[in-house]
């Protein structure tokens, strides 16, 4: 009877290690995903930039005022 009672709290022990495996796995993955978004930001501002300088001079090369 006391192996029975052994097994099902061994049994019960292991949901959390499951628990602790998946939190562990979560916070490596936002590690891995901040990791590249602070190392691509540069190229990613450069991007956008670019892209506002370009409607920016094609609405001046348009006429285009102030409304642009």
């Amino acid at each position: 009877m006391q192996l029975a009672k052994w097994f099902r709290r061994i049994r019960k022990e292991t949901g959390g290690v499951a628990a602790m495996e998946y939190g562990l796995i979560a916070g490596f993955i936002s590690l891995v995903i901040v990791a590249g978004l602070i190392i691509g930001m540069p190229a990613i501002s450069l991007i956008y930039s670019t892209i506002g300088s370009d409607l920016s001079n094609a609405c001046i090369s348009m006429g285009g005022g102030s409304g642009c």
